[in-house]
Formats: C-alpha cells, structure tokens, sequence
C-alpha cells in the first residue's frame, strides 16, 4: 500500500499481509490479530496461505511490498516482485 512505497498521507491505513503454510481458521485469527493493534491504528488486513503467493492478482498486491518478518522462507521469492526488507 501507500506507507510500503512512501506515498502515504497522515490519514493513510497499514496494509498487511500475514502468510501461513496452512491458514488457520481465518475468522478467529482475524480477531485475534486486530486485538493485538494498538487503538487508533488504522489496519487492513489480509491473511494468505503460501499458495494463495502464486496467484497473479495476490502477486500484483504484493508488488513493492515491505517485508517485516520472514519466518516461512518466502523472501527471495517476494524480492523477486520488488518487495525490501524492512530496514532498522
């Protein structure tokens, strides 16, 4: 989204994907997740399975994407759709 490629405005939300090997059930993750953001941050949501990565329309979300935590090994292959590595 805007705050991964630097365009953002002071209104703009935080996109983020999480990506599991095997989503769990989706709905109490969600809530889970969203209890864990702190109040007043504005986040959308978006929980993946490492198969859901070779869809073209995932894909093209992703593109430019900042990874935060990698702990599925996925980063060559979201380097490869121009995402960066946090930095800091």
């Amino acid at each position: 989204g805007s705050r991964a490629r630097g365009d953002y405005m002071p209104y703009s939300d935080y996109d983020v994907a999480v990506v599991f090997r095997k989503v769990p059930d989706e709905r109490e993750l969600m809530l889970r997740i969203r209890g864990l953001k702190p109040g007043g941050l504005s986040l959308d949501l978006l929980v993946l399975s490492v198969d859901d990565l070779s869809d073209p329309v995932i894909r093209e979300m992703l593109k430019g994407c900042v990874i935060l935590y990698d702990g599925l090994d996925l980063r060559d292959s979201l380097l490869g759709l121009g995402c960066r590595l946090m930095q800091g």
